[in-house]
């Protein structure tokens, strides 16, 4: 992905990007190489990848223990709208 395109995807500002980027470099997670028009790209390492991989199971688990907590009684509810966005999401096997 283009350094550029990005930073707008994350609405951060140039600097705080390539500090991260920097770190993220240093531990073996990107690379960052030229591309045609002198922009920079950002690929992902095998490492990377790998670290991404090993994180989404943990990530998910948060995400949904922290939106169960606020759900109480109305779990029935909460579920059919989670099902809802999930059909109509882009690329759903799914959506119709």
């Amino acid at each position: 992905m283009p350094q550029h395109e990005l930073g707008l995807m994350l609405d951060w500002q140039r600097a705080r990007l390539s500090r991260q980027l920097s770190r993220m470099a240093e531990r073996g997670l990107v690379s960052r190489e030229d591309s045609t028009g002198g922009r920079r790209v950002i690929l992902a390492t095998d490492a990377g990848r790998g670290a991404l991989a090993a994180a989404r199971r943990a990530h998910a688990r948060a995400v949904r223990e922290a939106l169960l907590a606020h759900a109480g009684a109305n779990r029935a509810t909460f579920w059919a709208a989670v099902d809802a966005i999930a059909q109509a999401a882009p690329g759903s096997r799914r959506s119709h």
